[in-house]
């Protein structure tokens, strides 16, 4: 590996992530490839909590009927509604035919869901991965953007390298921080981007996607 360099203050995040990846010994012809890792990684934004929304995660059977059902009913209640406004509300809408078309589309809406509902076991077995309906069991919820991001990482690490990214820790301490190159290149992007969540989790989730080969099969 090459001579550490140290990192000013001065510098911007593009030079910072540039200045982290030349602590390594990189390929020969990796300019070009370098160059297109600190503008992917530089253009990261840190700011805010980077998660979905829990609204978009996974939910069990039973959620996903209550949810179609209730869609069902206000789908149904709010055409209900459009289609008994009197003469001056629709005028003031600006759109003579926004009684007609908007009344169709949420009755439209409506029949849809109640088809989901009355065929879910066979659209969910056709069209929902099993994984995707999972209960979510609460407590703190994976950073998206911290995943992406040491996942990234991973894979600019092995492109300019030519090295799997790898995690070590010390045997004989339970709690012991990830060590090793891979390790310290995320804990300093990380750091670079201002990215609150804690790197040691994502980093082993990012080396775990480049497991050794199995061995060749001896006859």
């Amino acid at each position: 590996m090459s001579t550490e360099q140290p990192i000013s203050s001065s510098l911007t995040k593009a030079e910072q992530i540039e200045t982290a990846f030349r602590k390594f010994d990189l390929l020969p012809d990796s300019e070009m490839a370098l160059k297109r890792a600190v503008e992917n990684i530089s253009s990261i934004n840190g700011e805010g909590k980077g998660t979905f929304p829990k609204k978009f995660s996974n939910a069990d059977v039973d959620v996903t009927k209550t949810e179609l059902r209730k869609l069902v009913a206000l789908s149904k209640k709010l055409a209900d509604h459009i289609e008994e406004m009197h003469a001056p509300a629709i005028t003031v809408m600006l759109d003579k035919d926004f009684r007609f078309k908007l009344s169709a589309e949420i009755r439209s809406t409506a029949a849809n869901a109640e088809y989901s509902l009355k065929n879910l076991d066979h659209l969910l077995s056709s069209l929902v991965p099993p994984e995707m309906l999972k209960t979510d069991k609460g407590g703190r919820r994976e950073n998206s953007r911290a995943k992406a991001t040491s996942t990234i990482l991973a894979y600019y690490y092995k492109n300019l390298t030519g090295l799997r990214p790898t995690i070590t820790n010390d045997p004989t301490h339970e709690k012991s921080k990830p060590k090793g190159p891979f390790f310290n290149l995320v804990e300093e992007v990380f750091r670079i981007l201002e990215l609150e969540e804690k790197p040691e989790h994502y980093a082993v989730l990012a080396a775990e996607l480049y497991p050794l080969p199995n061995p060749p099969k001896i006859d």
